[in-house]
């Protein structure tokens, strides 16, 4: 048998089991391969796993899956293999409330034929689905063409075709498809490359037990082509188009009002260009995309009630969409100590539709900036500052939905210092406040404020120290101070709505007593406490408590990584206390196993 014959995963066996709040996880997935004989070899891959849902006591909901593959492949030839394969799939979910019952089985064999320029595999054989309590029985089939390459001068063309279906009793599945790629290099770093694929999709499937079907027939048509140009020795510039068309189409197949349902049009038209460049005292990237994209749609009078009916997705009007973008992103080194990073995006999308009745047409641009300022104090301190702003303006072109024209301002600052005066010490530091402003253009002529804010204050500190060569303790502490409030934004004024406090404190330690071995034990402590601001008719306000959570836990997480056996656990148990709660206790476990044989 072939080299290529034999590049397979190493067998291995991996088990895990979950356990959450009101949740149960198990699974299994087996992958063994043996070569049987010098000319035959056979695999077995098998996925099963099963999910329980606590809804109430006693009550639960399950969810099963199962998957078995088996195959073998002889070598007849060098260049000839024989292939024999087999499937068994179940799924059965109970957790959804919908009839998601699915039995399949196939048995089929075939051959492939691999020469130096060209791979051909061919397969068919027999097929079974059970669905919706329908039962199918029909022929499976499946074979594709590869080349993966032909010199021709100098241009190096590619081609892909792929064939398969299945013919059911009632029901027919399949997917054609070709690719044709031509690439060629000029010389270092300067290429051009041409993609071409055509592809139809057909799935016919049922949306009642009594056997109503829908057919889905998806067509797809793209070209793109890719250059990537060197300017100098360091400077690339990287050129992008595509178009693409794609037309969705789902037919009732019984009934009375069988035929066309809904078809979906789009036309879609991509560039970009990207430049990379580098220099002593500068480095950076430009990028500029454009994607505009129009959508028709066509709709029955009468579209199936069934919600497995791809019918009933969302009744999207014609539209046309522009999205346009520039993003710069720049580094500049400030002598020896010091580094400046500015980040820059800019985007604007335009949404039209020709409906005289839809008043969705609007216009949105995005702004935003990240400064960053790197300065090393000493070999040993190191303070970064960071400076972000986020701008978004929403703008309906028409007055009946002028009224949700609205900004959106974000402000955020975060200094950052760390402290590393061994490889077995290391402290860090840091300090964000974040502001949130959004304000609607007609507050002041509507019943009511909409515009509001958000702001938030968060210090985080961590220390990680090495105690010994095996041994070692992270001890972190975060302080969260958020608040939500009304905006009045002529008078810059707030009317708060409620505001929270959060503490986290966690310790941990990791040990390793041998090599593949980590057992880290820890403990986490949480508070959180939050007010409500409730406006009182002679204008005051009455503060009061509605936010009271504590929790508070241990942590074991212990992992073994050996050659052929890996193992790795965790367990979380947390006791929590609420304002209506007194005490409540969680526990979290994950387990999980891999042998490679």
């Amino acid at each position: 048998m072939t080299q290529r014959c034999l590049a397979v995963s190493n067998d291995s066996l991996r088990t895990q089991y979950q356990h959450g709040l009101n949740t149960d996880t198990w699974r299994v997935q087996l992958n063994y391969q043996s070569q049987l004989t010098p000319r035959t070899f056979a695999q077995i891959i098998e996925d099963a796993g099963a999910s329980r849902l606590k809804v109430a006591p006693g009550q639960n909901k399950w969810k099963d899956q199962h998957s078995l593959l088996a195959r073998s492949m002889f070598s007849l030839r060098p260049d000839l293999l024989l292939h024999v394969e087999g499937s068994h799939d179940i799924f059965m979910d109970r957790q959804s409330g919908f009839q998601n019952d699915i039995r399949t089985q196939f048995m089929r064999m075939g051959f492939t034929l691999n020469r130096g320029n060209f791979n051909a595999p061919m397969m068919v054989g027999i097929k079974q689905d059970k669905r919706m309590q329908q039962s199918d029985t029909g022929v499976t089939y499946t074979m594709s063409l590869q080349i993966p390459r032909i010199q021709f001068q100098e241009y190096m063309h590619r081609i892909h075709c792929m064939l398969d279906g299945d013919n059911l009793d009632h029901r027919k599945n399949h997917t054609r498809m070709i690719q044709y790629q031509v690439h060629r290099r000029f010389y270092q770093e300067t290429a051009d490359t041409l993609n071409l694929r055509y592809r139809i999709l057909r799935r016919d499937y049922y949306i009642s037990p009594a056997g109503d079907m829908e057919s889905r027939e998806d067509h797809t048509q793209s070209a793109e082509n890719r250059l990537t140009y060197q300017i100098d020795s360091r400077t690339q510039v990287y050129l992008l188009g595509r178009a693409a068309m794609h037309r969705l189409k789902i037919d009732l197949l019984t009934g009375p009002s069988q035929g066309l349902k809904r078809e979906r049009k789009d036309l879609e038209l991509f560039g970009s260009i990207h430049f990379r460049w580098q220099r002593d005292w500068m480095e950076g990237d430009f990028h500029f995309k454009h994607l505009s994209e129009d959508q028709k749609y066509k709709l029955a009078e009468i579209l199936p009630s069934s919600p497995y009916s791809g019918s009933n997705l969302l009744k999207t009007p014609d539209n046309q969409s522009g999205i346009s973008s520039y993003s710069l992103k720049t580094q500049f080194p400030l002598g020896l100590t010091d580094t400046l990073l500015l980040v820059t995006h800019f985007q604007k999308l335009q949404y039209d539709t020709p409906d005289e009745e839809n008043f969705d047409d609007r216009d949105e641009l995005r702004w935003h900036i990240d400064l960053t300022h790197q300065h090393r104090i000493s070999p040993t301190i190191t303070l970064e500052t960071q400076i972000s702003s986020h701008l978004m303006h929403l703008v309906y072109i028409y007055g009946e939905k002028s009224a949700d024209n609205n900004w959106t301002r974000i402000f955020r600052l975060k200094p950052e210092i760390s402290w590393q005066p061994s490889s077995k010490i290391r402290w860090k530091q840091s300090v964000s406040v974040l502001a949130n402003y959004v304000d609607y253009d007609f507050d002041s002529k509507l019943a009511g404020v909409r515009s509001f804010l958000y702001r938030k204050f968060q210090l985080e500190d961590s220390v990680f120290i090495g105690l010994s060569g095996r041994t070692a303790a992270l001890i972190s502490y975060r302080l969260e101070l958020d608040e939500n409030g009304k905006l009045i934004w002529n008078e810059w004024l707030e009317q708060k709505i409620s505001d929270r406090q959060s503490h986290t404190f966690t310790l941990r330690m990791n040990y390793m007593p041998y090599a593949g071995w980590h057992i880290r034990p820890g403990y986490t402590f949480f508070i959180r406490t939050g007010y409500q601001y409730i406006s009182q008719p002679e204008g005051s306000q009455q503060k009061k408590k509605h936010l009271d959570f504590h929790s508070h836990g241990p942590l074991l997480i212990w992992h073994y990584h050996g050659k052929r056996l890996q193992l790795n656990f965790s367990a979380h148990t947390i006791r929590t206390k609420t304002l209506m709660v007194k005490r409540q206790i969680y526990t979290q476990l994950d387990f999980e196993m891999r042998w490679i044989f």
